[in-house]
């Protein structure tokens, strides 16, 4: 049978192994957090990169609105210029007819 002695000497071995037991637990769970929190940092720069801040969506609010603006200033200038030849091709076919009809009652 084990002496009082002995027992304790047991115990207090046991308690050391627990207690390194748990201490390398700990640093290895401060190490993971460091390591996630440590990926969390080096991921955030990228996070803000890819998202526009106010400036950024007022700017491109402002540019969208600029090619809205041509867009709506092209197809206005073309439409004018398909009048200004229809008008001159009418213009031109009348002054034919003029022509034809002042031809016709000079004979």
């Amino acid at each position: 049978m084990a002496t009082r002695q002995e027992k304790e000497q047991r115990a207090e071995a046991a308690a050391r192994q627990a207690a390194d037991d748990l201490r390398d637990v700990d640093r290895g769970r401060l190490y993971d957090e460091r390591v996630v929190y440590k990926e969390e940092l080096d991921q955030s720069p990228q996070q803000q990169q890819q998202r526009p801040g106010v400036f950024g969506t007022v700017l491109r609010a402002v540019v969208d609105k600029r090619h809205e603006a041509e867009d709506f200033t092209r197809e206005g200038t073309d439409l004018a210029a398909e009048n200004t030849r229809e008008t001159k091709d009418e213009a031109a076919e009348r002054a034919k007819e003029y022509k034809d009809n002042t031809t016709v009652k000079e004979k």
